[in-house]
């Protein structure tokens, strides 16, 4: 049964705690709700991804009139009364997004727990771990294997400085936080992987016919010929090819603070001479973006989790492409195969994107109680300096690859360790497993 809020019901929520509900005479659907990551919900970013999950779930899977209820904490301590308002108000499916939700999904599985219909919690970008084996019951986790789209975007920037005739350039890039496996270090080692993924097909073709590399090259009208003399280069201080151990303050800003991320920006971009530069980092993009500005460098964007050039419009010439995560997709899979929803007895249509476990196998039943991951991609928007064509060209050629690297980075043997996932044997793993070498 449809269950609607009118706006004077959702207006009147706003006074339960310091956050926001927005009607704008829309009628909204109590059953889903999306707590934002303490942000507006139209941000262009994880938010309006969350939100648009759980419309084109109630429009397309729930064939329902009418929006998903939404509540704007404004600031940490305001997410758990989020939770509570939610779920009060006829929360029977919840989407998390965003990172500022993970020391607080324990009381979001505790909330939607309460009563006689347990909901479900969808904890989009991150894990339904409790601790060691064990999985909160009703929260699926969503994540993604970044490492692919990582690796998609550095075979981009590659591929688009060699079509400008720029044969040797600098790939660089750098997190917010520190290590994390799944969170951050798994997109920067598939990007980085990229540098020598495409110097070792360059090196391949001088003396084989590698087909890979041609087909490759055939996407921006070039040849093996043309790049006989290439070499993609890393910036001094990731140096993959070096004897040095790394070290994490070159690949990691420590927080995902805007500010935080123009140290490391202005180390890469003008100390190491970034061609291009990978921020994977939230909203130090932006300080990446204004040190290229400022120091009026020529180093180019990759973007990351979302088409960035829809997010920083006054730089959207600075962006190759972005390195995606499918939230949008995800997030409304996630909700068709949740406990929360299994009476509504939705039809499962091509539409709906598949998650797996960790390895790659299908997910049986209901996902409650489950990490599902989901693969990469790269923006194909008009405003990316990499066109749709070309992207989707190079995505279709590198899926097996990308697998394939994908598969060596989850079967890491120690990727909690920031000296094992950024040393020069598990990168050049990565690569070796792209190209079947």
């Amino acid at each position: 049964m449809k269950k609607l809020l009118s706006v004077f019901a959702v207006a009147a929520l706003s006074t339960t705690s310091a956050m926001s509900v927005v009607a704008c005479g829309v009628k909204k659907d109590s059953d889903v709700w999306v707590v934002t990551d303490t942000g507006k919900v139209k941000d262009k970013s994880f938010n309006e991804s969350a939100f648009n999950a759980a419309n084109k779930f109630l429009s397309q899977d729930l064939k329902r009139e009418g929006q998903s209820s939404y509540l704007e904490p404004k600031s940490p301590t305001d997410l758990e009364p989020a939770y509570q308002t939610s779920r009060k108000n006829g929360g029977k499916g919840l989407i998390l997004p965003g990172y500022q939700h993970a020391n607080h999904i324990a009381k979001a599985s505790e909330v939607y727990s309460e009563g006689d219909a347990p909901g479900t919690v969808v904890f989009l970008d991150g894990s339904s771990v409790k601790s060691g084996e064990e999985h909160y019951e009703n929260v699926v986790g969503v994540l993604f294997k970044a490492e692919i789209s990582g690796f998609y975007a550095g075979v981009a920037s590659i591929l688009y400085n060699f079509e400008k005739n720029n044969l040797k350039p600098v790939i660089t890039a750098y997190g917010g936080g520190e290590h994390s496996p799944f969170a951050t270090s798994n997109a920067l080692a598939g990007y980085f992987s990229s540098v020598m993924f495409m110097n070792d097909l360059i090196e391949d073709s001088k003396t084989n016919e590698n087909e890979l590399l041609n087909s490759l090259l055939d996407i921006i009208g070039k040849k093996p010929t043309d790049v006989k003399d290439a070499k993609v280069e890393f910036a001094p201080t990731q140096n993959f090819y070096g004897t040095t151990a790394m070290s994490a303050n070159n690949f990691f800003s420590g927080t995902f603070a805007q500010g935080d991320g123009t140290p490391l920006s202005t180390k890469l971009i003008v100390d190491g001479k970034a061609d291009v530069i990978f921020p994977f980092a939230g909203p130090q993009t932006e300080d990446t973006l204004k040190v290229i500005k400022d120091r009026k460098s020529n180093a180019l964007v990759v973007g990351a989790d979302v088409d960035q050039t829809n997010l920083y419009g006054n730089y959207k010439d600075k962006f190759i492409t972005s390195a995606l995560k499918n939230l949008e997709g995800a997030g409304r899979a996630a909700l068709v195969h949740s406990k929360a929803f299994k009476s509504e007895n939705i039809e499962i249509d091509k539409d709906i994107i598949e998650g797996t476990d960790q390895h790659g196998n299908p997910i049986e039943g209901d996902w409650d109680g489950k990490d599902v991951w989901f693969g990469g991609q790269i923006a194909t928007g008009k405003d990316n300096k990499f066109s749709a064509d070309k992207a989707e060209k190079l995505m279709e050629l590198l899926k097996a690859p990308g697998e394939k690297l994908s598969e060596t980075y989850q079967d890491g043997t120690n990727l909690t360790q920031f000296s094992y996932v950024f040393s020069k044997e598990f990168i050049a793993s990565l690569a070796k497993s792209a190209t079947g070498l």
